[in-house]
């Protein structure tokens, strides 16, 4: 006789809400399900002086003295290419409260994972897909299985 199969192990499933800049997005965004937002906060700090109040430290400074403090986890996202200022002070210096997500095709972006090596551990990456007309085309369910 075959014994079951055992159950995978859990792990959670975040419905991140994305161009959440309001509170009343934020409260929609509740009301759609999310259950994590993205916040966007500088559309360019690499355009920014190390320290300057748009740069990705000064970012990287005001989520670690007053987010992270009260309990909220960290998820700093970049696109493609990921090679810039901003992305290398982050993979350089995630925390335990900090992750990082990377946007793009699976294979894309694991082959970035890679290039990354250690210094982003396995359980503080993320990826996404995250473009609406992707909903549209038949490539998405793939990427996820590949993803996964």
């Amino acid at each position: 006789m075959q014994r079951p199969l055992q159950p995978a192990p859990q792990r959670p499933i975040y419905a991140i809400a994305h161009k959440v800049l309001t509170p009343d997005a934020v409260q929609m965004a509740l009301s759609h399900g999310a259950n994590a937002v993205r916040v966007d906060i500088s559309p360019c700090p690499d355009r920014c002086k190390e320290r300057q109040a748009c740069s990705i430290e000064a970012l990287w400074d005001l989520a670690r003295e007053i987010l992270e403090p009260a309990g909220v986890r960290v998820l700093y996202g970049f696109g493609q290419p990921t090679m810039t200022r901003g992305y290398t002070v982050i993979r350089d210096s995630l925390n335990e409260n900090e992750a990082v997500v990377i946007s793009g095709r699976t294979h894309d972006v694991l082959e970035r994972y890679k290039a990354a090596g250690e210094s982003i551990p396995i359980d503080r990456r993320v990826m996404d897909y995250g473009n609406l007309q992707f909903c549209q085309t038949l490539d998405l369910d793939p990427e996820l299985r590949y993803a996964s």
